[in-house]
Parts: structure tokens; sequence; C-alpha cells
């Protein structure tokens, strides 16, 4: 699924921030944009893309294809994040010769 924007430039935050600078920084600008609050034409469309870089952050599959697609991956575990591309615990004989394999 394409993005159509930069989540962590959306919510003011690093690449590596952690669940709970993503939570802190979604709920400082949700103060400043929501549309009970501020007087702004599109604060219901502010809102939502606010909602949605925070969700997609959130979940470790979306974070991932985000990054990937906006070039914030980098090889190796993030602080924060778990690196989806590790196999830490193979439980049969045969896939830890597949991992094996491969390194």
């Amino acid at each position: 699924m394409p993005f159509a924007f930069d989540c962590y430039k959306e919510l003011s935050i690093p690449s590596d921030a952690a669940e709970a600078e993503i939570r802190k920084a979604y709920r400082a600008k949700a103060k400043l944009v929501h549309p009970d609050v501020s007087t702004a034409a599109d604060a219901a469309a502010q809102f939502r893309r606010l909602q949605e870089a925070a969700v997609t952050l959130l979940d470790p599959g979306s974070r991932h294809a985000h990054d990937v697609q906006f070039a914030h991956y980098k090889p190796g575990k993030k602080k924060g994040e778990q690196n989806l591309y590790t196999v830490t615990d193979a439980s049969t004989r045969r896939a830890q010769q597949t991992v094996n394999s491969w390194l």
C-alpha cells in the first residue's frame, strides 16, 4: 500500500521514535488540529491525516512498509522497533539449517 505522505514529518518526530514518543507527539498535535478546537477550514482533514500517521507508525508491519517507501528503513534493530526479518527462534532443525544457509 503506497503512503501519500511521510508520517514522521506529519508528527514531527525522528524515524527511530519509540511507541511512547509517537503517542506523545500524536496527543500534542491532536490538541491543536482537532476539529472541535481548531478554526481552520480543513481541520477535519488535518486530524484524519494525523490519525492515519499515528496508526501507521504504531503498527509494526505498516511502519516497516512506510519506512521502506520513504527510505527510513535501515537493516538492523531500530529503537522502539523489532526487526521484522530476524528469525530468533527457529523451532525445527530444517528451519535452522535454512537460516544458516542465508548467513
